[in-house]
């Protein structure tokens, strides 16, 4: 896992490696400037004209830095301060003397046109205000431009922690960014706006003292994470899972999360369902042992299925009709086994909230974008401005690991850990991706540590193999069970 920064952790980052550390703040540009060098180098020719755009902040002057030693390399490289003279950094200052001494050009009324390559080190990640003004008007003369774009840590405009627009922003075709991952840089619509990202190490390492909130990014190799399966173990080793899924006439999302949970390495699976359900699951999902509920005997079947459980999958499917209430209500009471919360679950219990903070046991819940703005009452597009903030108010508030699932999927633990989830494609987006999910979490239950762990490793497998079946199918034909095929290949590559 790798550490993900907002604005504010990155520049205290800095001044803690720079005030603690004594390593000098002009030798942190040189180096910064020399990752972006590089990456510009091996990507242009002698025949590019290149256009430093700097700020008068740090960003500003890692931007001088990288023109002068484009200069010194025989490239085509000039300087426009967009900011204000008046307004630079002690660095800053100096950076421009040391370019003016080795001779590099500098324009005041850029020909956008005249250049290949634009580097753009503007804004970095301390930007906090709309960019409007002359700024903007750059900005939307970069993005008009037909050059290949650079951004020198983040796109101007991005903000570091959330990715959000700050009125403009520039529309990079790679971004170099230092030390550590911003949120910004991960997050939608900020990742947009990246191009290629590049992380570059310059020197600057973690602080002793702990972030908050410390967000780690998932790796693929997180999967070794996993305890691997016993040699000796029987099919009750690898977990007992009780499914709660399907009603009339919604067969699939039963079939398809109890699929997953098996492939995902699951011993055993037990689905409660509809009786109309029960002749098909049985037929296609032999595998499994299938039961029905109903209103009348939901509390005796489901004493029974819960004291044979070791996890427990409810939601999928399953509707908001009293007999949904009443399973869900009864679960929440009486289950002391770790839960795994999706679809109609989490649209029952954003009806009645109370019946969460009473639960018994660990529970995950895993809304996507829309079941959360229902669940916390706040709009979809207020979310999607700050989706760690919520994920981890909701935590704390409801004492569960919550999974807000979107383009960008973010696990909150109400311990305060976050975690952030950049696998994944367009493709995912498609009925039954979610059902899927649940199931891949609660086969994951069995082979990991701790609640939390197995949703991280669940939303890692799911993610990782919605990739390889858009590598086979493309993201446009993609559908649930494609996701859920290609779980044994991933899993393959860490057993």
């Amino acid at each position: 896992m790798l550490r993900v920064l907002n604005g504010t952790q990155m520049q205290e980052t800095d001044r803690y490696t720079i005030e603690q550390m004594g390593m000098s703040s002009m030798v942190l540009m040189e180096k910064a400037a020399e990752a972006v060098v590089s990456i510009v180098l091996k990507e242009t020719t002698d025949r590019d004209r290149i256009l430093i755009v700097c700020g008068s902040g740090n960003n500003g002057a890692d931007g001088v830095a990288a023109a002068r030693m484009l200069h010194l390399k025989g490239r085509h490289a000039a300087l426009f301060l967009a900011g204000n003279q008046k307004h630079l950094t002690k660095e800053s200052v100096l950076q421009w003397q040391i370019a003016g001494n080795y001779g590099v050009d500098v324009v005041n009324n850029p020909q956008w046109t005249e250049y290949t390559v634009i580097i753009d080190a503007m804004f970095g990640t301390g930007l906090s205000r709309e960019v409007s003004g002359k700024y903007a008007e750059i900005i939307r003369e970069i993005n008009r431009s037909p050059a290949k774009v650079y951004a020198v840590d983040i796109p101007s405009g991005i903000h570091a922690g959330t990715g959000q627009v700050l009125g403009e922003a520039v529309n990079a075709d790679c971004t170099v960014t230092f030390a550590f991952y911003k949120a910004g840089c991960l997050l939608y619509p900020g990742a947009s706006f990246c191009g290629k990202l590049i992380l570059s190490d310059v020197g600057i390492y973690a602080m002793d003292s702990s972030y908050v909130p410390d967000i780690q990014l998932l790796e693929k190799k997180d999967l070794m994470l996993r305890k691997k399966r016993r040699p000796d173990g029987n099919k009750g080793t690898f977990g007992k899972v009780l499914l709660i899924a399907g009603n009339e006439e919604i067969y699939g999302a039963a079939y398809m999360s109890a699929k997953a949970a098996f492939l995902s390495g699951a011993g055993m699976v037990k689905i409660l369902t509809s009786a109309e359900n029960c002749a098909l699951l049985k037929q296609s999902l032999p595998e499994a042992m299938t039961e029905y509920i109903s209103l009348q005997n939901c509390e005796e079947k489901l004493d029974r299925a819960l004291s044979w459980a070791d996890f427990v999958g409810i939601g999928p499917g399953i509707g908001t009709d009293g007999k949904a209430q009443k399973m869900v209500q009864y679960v929440l009471s009486q289950c002391d086994k770790p839960l795994v919360m999706d679809a109609d679950a989490l649209n029952v219990v954003s009806r009645f909230p109370e019946w969460l903070i009473q639960h018994k046991g660990e529970i995950i819940l895993t809304p996507h974008v829309g079941e959360m703005s229902r669940l916390w009452n706040v709009s979809a597009a207020e979310l999607k401005k700050d989706p760690f903030t919520y994920a981890g108010q909701a935590s704390r508030r409801f004492g569960a690991v919550v999974v807000l699932k979107d383009a960008r999927t973010c696990i909150a633990k109400p311990e305060g850990q976050m975690y952030l989830h950049a696998f994944g494609n367009s493709g995912m987006a498609t009925a039954g991706s979610g059902d899927v999910l649940t199931g891949t979490i609660l086969g994951q239950l069995g082979v990991c540590d701790s609640v939390s762990q197995g949703a991280c490793m669940g939303v890692l497998l799911h993610g990782l193999a919605g990739d390889l079946a858009a590598e086979e199918k493309g993201e446009t034909s993609l559908t649930a069970m494609d996701i859920c095929k290609k779980l044994p290949d991933i899993l393959k590559q860490f057993s």
